[in-house]
């Protein structure tokens, strides 16, 4: 039909409506309460979702008492499945064949209708359209969404597929006033779309909480009074999610219906009469897709990649392409409670081939399973991304909400990560996988190797540097770990086993042979072979194990060999506290018996800036790192830089004017809390990633990657493009 201007209703609609919803608010819910005007429609959806037999016989019973109602039904996939197979409610069965009810469709399994394919769309809402139509006995011309959002490739799908209307959130219609939103339009394919009122159904759901009908009745009242001043002809339609209902509150929702002179109908009756109004909607506002974590993005990856393949995989694997795509797994970024379950629907996939390549967003993973272990390894630099159990249901390494760069494993070379430039190679042999990465950094040669046994719970990460050049180089090697979740950490060392918990510190130890993260009796363990790190650095959330510095001559190799397993653990009860006292951590003041030999140095010069003042610094030295411990005030400083002091005048890395030729400095922005990049004789090394440094607002503790040379140097604070303040030290 074609659009028309909006007219007016009659003012004495809208005076009883307010009326009805004010008495009623007074407590008048017991009387009966009489309207003389002609009664107004509402359309009523009827989610059946988790609902009692008890108070389903109650909603029939409704119905059926009344011939003039209607009403529509949604009934989920699997509810239906068990109807169908076992018989359905009798007297809901009786409500189909009266047509006082119809059936909706939805997609069966609830796949995600903006993540889906086309085909997956059309045959799975084919597949619920037919169920449906099996389980009532009767046409179903209506599709319900229940809880997603619509998009265009659905409703264009619909038709196609015989419906002829379906229901919509508000939010996909462009309307700016709120009353005209909830009216039935025409899309250009000639679809009609409910707006559901989102206000009067949210307000319909509340049961079993008290003052629901209150509300249910003012929220209402209000909503069907706009809707019917603003819009000819207008109805609302609302859902009523029932599960928590009970027969009295069924019971107490139809009276209420009746006091405010609404007659209820199913969407069917309402398409079937000649509204005085049809506007016309050339398109439904698309939906943003919400951000997904890290293990939902691999499993996205994973669907598609499964669907693209379809025809390779034997018959009894299609269910499970279907399966993975139920918006539950996608409707929230903290997916943590379904993790169990999405390892589990995808495990058949790998036992029927160990290793898929998946494509993400600006990002290539190589997924490899031995049978015990599922690991997804970065394809740009063999780092894992996440290490996971799917047996046990459980990720044993890595962040599953995290971003690209948090790996479960990753290791440093000379303080860089390396992300890119290594060739990559994949080697499956019948009893073990081998993947391999390479890189040449001269002098440097890299080389790392996994070793995954099939049906082991161990995976053996082996790493070498090699000298390739003419002349001694050093190189120093740490392994940082993400364990999953919220562990303890258990070590096990030359010098006896410690424990303890998460927090920014940092300590040198003996050999550290053993790093554990226990939780509810298993624990991801590293067990580290022959060469042994003896620095512990703990974040909030990762452990970073170095290894002491070598010089390498000629030829020379560095091997590491660490074993990665997951499984039973139970921590020595004689195990002496990880951290008895903050190393590096010290809040806000000097340990005494860390810093008792370092040298200290009052603020020579002027004061800074409220937030950017330098009072005292501390220097020790280790042995083959640098500590400093800085006093002030750095609520306000942006930048931290560590100069050593010259002649003349030269330009910092961040275009900033100092009084010093700096012939080394590190820059350490205190907002982010870790070194960001380091010069050393006018080189650059802008990856310096490893490292500690603190921010208490008051203190910035910090741990330098070499002991720095004697002479004088210089600490400089930055703040908003400028040297705030800045002292000098000397190192002896």
């Amino acid at each position: 039909m074609k659009s028309s201007s909006y007219g007016r209703v009659s003012c004495g609609l809208r005076f009883f409506l307010a009326l009805g919803a004010v008495l009623l608010r007074l407590g008048t819910l017991s009387q009966a309460v009489s309207f003389s005007h002609a009664s107004s429609d509402a359309g009523l959806v009827f989610d059946l979702t988790g609902a009692s037999s008890k108070t389903v016989d109650a909603l029939c019973a409704q119905l059926l008492a009344s011939p003039s109602s209607s009403a529509s039904f949604f009934i989920p996939w699997d509810e239906l499945e068990d109807m169908r197979r076992k018989g359905g409610n009798q007297k809901l069965l009786e409500l189909f064949a009266s047509g006082s009810a119809e059936l909706l469709s939805g997609i069966f399994y609830d796949i995600d209708l903006h993540r889906a394919g086309d085909d997956i769309i059309h045959s799975q809402i084919k597949r619920f359209k037919l169920l449906a139509e099996s389980v009532s006995a009767s046409a179903v011309d209506g599709f319900y969404p229940r809880d997603m959002k619509l998009t265009s490739r659905t409703l264009a799908s619909l038709k196609n597929m015989g419906f002829k209307y379906a229901f919509s959130e508000e939010s996909a219609i462009g309307e700016a006033i709120d009353a005209q939103r909830l009216q039935a339009f025409l899309m250009p394919d000639s679809l009609l779309l409910y707006s559901v009122s989102g206000r009067v159904s949210k307000a319909a759901s509340l049961p079993p909480a008290s003052g629901w009908l209150e509300d249910f009745v003012q929220t209402s009242g209000a909503v069907f009074g706009d809707v019917a001043g603003s819009i000819p002809g207008g109805s609302v339609v609302f859902n009523v999610k029932i599960e928590g209902y009970t027969s009295e509150d069924i019971e107490a929702l139809f009276s209420s219906l009746r006091k405010m002179n609404i007659k209820v109908s199913s969407a069917r009756k309402l398409s079937l009469k000649e509204p005085a109004y049809f506007k016309e909607l050339p398109a439904i506002i698309e939906p943003v897709p919400g951000k997904l974590g890290k293990f939902q993005e691999l499993f996205l990856a994973e669907w598609r990649k499964f669907q693209s393949m379809a025809s390779e995989f034997p018959p009894s694997l299609s269910e499970n392409i279907y399966k993975m795509g139920q918006s539950k797994y996608f409707a929230s970024p903290d997916a943590a409670i379904f993790i169990p379950e999405m390892l589990a629907l995808t495990q058949a996939f790998y036992d029927f081939s160990e290793s898929f390549d998946l494509a993400l967003d600006g990002e290539s993973i190589l997924a490899v399973s031995n049978g015990y272990f599922r690991i997804y390894f970065s394809a740009e630099n063999l780092n894992p991304v996440l290490i996971t159990v799917p047996s046990e249901g459980v990720i044993a390494a890595g962040n599953p909400s995290g971003g690209k760069t948090d790996y479960a494993l990753k290791t440093y070379f000379n303080f860089r990560s390396y992300d890119k430039g290594w060739e990559i190679k994949k080697d499956a042999k019948e009893d073990y996988w081998r993947l391999s990465a390479f890189l040449k950094d001269y002098p440097l040669e890299i080389k790392k190797t996994f070793v995954m046994a099939k049906g082991k719970n161990a995976v053996k990460y082996y790493c070498s540097l090699q000298n390739s050049g003419q002349s001694s180089i050093s190189c120093d090697v740490a392994l940082n770990v993400l364990p999953a979740g919220n562990p303890g950490i258990h070590m096990r060392t030359s010098l006896g086993d410690y424990s303890g918990s998460f927090r920014s510190s940092s300590k040198e130890f003996g050999e550290i042979k053993e790093l554990a993260f226990p939780l509810n009796g298993r624990a991801t363990v590293l067990k580290f072979a022959a060469n042994y790190p003896y620095f512990l650095t703990l974040r909030e959330t990762s452990a970073e194990a170095a290894y002491r510095k070598k010089e390498l001559s000629p030829s020379d190799r560095l091997l590491t060999e660490v074993h990665f397993s997951y499984g039973d653990f139970s921590p020595s009860d004689v195990a002496k506290p990880l951290f008895e006292y903050a190393d590096i951590f010290l809040d806000g003041a000097p340990n005494e018996k860390f810093w008792a030999d370092a040298d200290r140095f009052i603020d020579p010069r002027r004061d800074g800036p409220e937030g950017v003042d330098i009072s005292a610094l501390y220097y020790a030295s280790g042995s083959n790192c640098g500590y400093i411990f800085a006093e002030g005030d750095f609520e306000k400083t942006a930048n931290l830089y560590i100069a050593r002091k010259g002649r003349g005048s030269d330009v910092l890395y961040s275009k900033l004017k100092a009084p010093d030729d700096l012939l080394y400095y590190v820059k350490i922005p205190l907002a982010q809390g870790s070194p960001a990049a380091y010069k050393w004789e006018s080189v650059w090394l802008n990856t310096f990633e490893k490292g500690f440094s603190m921010y208490a607002g008051k203190a910035v503790e910090i741990r330098l990657p070499m002991v720095l040379p004697a002479g004088e140097w210089a600490v400089y604070l930055e703040s908003g493009g400028k040297i705030g303040d800045s002292v000098y030290f000397e190192v002896k």
